[in-house]
């Protein structure tokens, strides 16, 4: 398991460095400029505190603003498994499923400090006004009963939802949310890995934002066909309504293992058929 690791740490590594970091960089900017920041001016001029998880969950509790951010997580992740003319030589020698074991820890590891870091971004630009604790923040719960009236003003984009604030506590929503975000990822993750493998390497990045381009439409319908695809489910905010549980929770985290599981066997099936054979052109 040692070339293992090995192979997963090189990877992420290199995924790290690469050049396309900085759109990442400049999502984070934006976020904290046009999204986070109206919500953190408001909490400093009504002189009330946030909690430090807010920021983070109010973000990932709209629909539009989970599909942007996957589809720049999609761009950072679109040439995921990395195969280059030297793996003819590298699988013989770790094997075929320690190889793919290491594409599922480096999908895991690739979203986790994706989330991770949006998560520090957002905690951090609120640090000097917030606190922990389980329970939402004045600044929330008055901005919630206030929602029609900043709605109005042009710079508030992101709006906290009664529904979250009825139904659910910071230190279970934020939990539930990273798992959520943290199984969707690793879903599209091995579509994409499906793809490449049937040589098809872009389709994986069309299919993935497509099945959130439908999620989002039925979403925004509230259409029922909207638990058939991965949106409705990985958002914690759409399982209830006020006190009232749309959607189980569990029933979610089911949905997301059986894909999750079914995409693995199917990728699995296809690395062990898989040429990695390489012209001279290559």
């Amino acid at each position: 398991m040692r070339k293992t690791f090995s192979g997963v740490l090189y990877t992420y590594i290199d995924w790290l460095r690469s050049p396309r970091q900085f759109l990442f960089v400049a999502e984070i900017i934006l976020i904290l400029q046009f999204i986070i920041g109206p919500v953190a001016d408001y909490a400093l001029e009504e002189g009330l505190p946030l909690n430090i998880f807010e920021p983070f969950l109010l973000l990932f509790s709209e629909s539009i603003f989970v599909v942007i951010i996957f589809f720049v997580f999609f761009l950072l992740v679109s040439d995921f498994p990395k195969i280059l003319p030297a793996h003819v030589y590298i699988i013989p020698r770790i094997g075929r499923v320690k190889w793919f074991v290491g594409q599922l820890i480096f999908a895991l590891m690739s979203a986790a400090t994706y989330f991770g870091v949006l998560f520090l971004a957002c905690a951090l630009y609120v640090v000097n006004n917030a606190y922990f604790a389980n329970g939402w923040s004045p600044a929330y719960q008055k901005m919630v009963y206030e929602a029609n009236t900043l709605a109005q003003k042009q710079a508030f984009i992101l709006l906290p939802s009664a529904d979250l604030l009825y139904s659910s506590r910071p230190y279970d929503a934020l939990p539930n949310t990273f798992a959520l975000l943290m199984l969707m990822s690793v879903f599209f993750m091995l579509i994409i890995c499906i793809c490449t493998l049937k040589k098809r390497k872009f389709a994986g990045v069309i299919i993935s934002m497509g099945l959130l381009g439908v999620g989002f439409a039925l979403m925004n319908a509230r259409s029922a066909f909207r638990w058939v695809f991965p949106l409705s489910n990985g958002i914690l905010r759409d399982h209830f309504v006020r006190l009232i549980t749309v959607y189980p929770i569990l029933s979610s985290y089911i949905y997301f293992s059986a894909l999750v599981v079914i995409g693995a066997v199917l990728c699995f099936r296809l690395v062990k058929r898989y040429s990695f054979s390489f012209s001279l052109e290559d």
